[in-house]
């Protein structure tokens, strides 16, 4: 490998785990608030760390899970955010994220727009 290569290719915390091209929303600071507050869309989102190993090996499920449910857009959308990204930290920080990957799942829809961790989701599900 040229040091070359190393020099202009970008670092994972530059790229990401995801792309457009993946069906995923790619969420920022310019546009969480659409895209969580002003969507009717229930979004499901991932907040993840570029370095995080557990994120790496999620994102593939992640990606099917996207190409699975791309037939359920509008009315459900994959969204995903880098908190290792140093513009997405306070976005991150703002939603309480203490560990990588975190899942939280929003629709504007529901009365108090609550933001459900994973395990606040799974205990609601179950209880049905």
């Amino acid at each position: 490998m040229s040091l070359l290569w190393l020099l202009l290719a970008p670092s994972a915390a530059e790229a990401g785990l995801y792309t457009a091209s993946d069906q995923i929303l790619l969420l920022s600071p310019g546009n969480v608030e659409a895209a969580l507050i002003n969507s009717t869309a229930a979004m499901v989102v991932e907040f993840y760390a570029s370095w995080c190993g557990h994120c790496i090996a999620f994102s593939p499920v992640y990606k099917s899970l996207a190409r699975d449910i791309k037939e359920w857009k509008p009315a459900v959308n994959l969204a995903a955010i880098d908190c290792a990204a140093e513009d997405n930290r306070k976005v991150c920080a703002a939603y309480r994220i203490r560990g990588y990957p975190t899942i939280k799942v929003t629709n504007s829809a529901l009365p108090t727009h609550p933001l459900l961790d994973s395990n606040r989701w799974n205990r609601f599900l179950s209880s049905l």
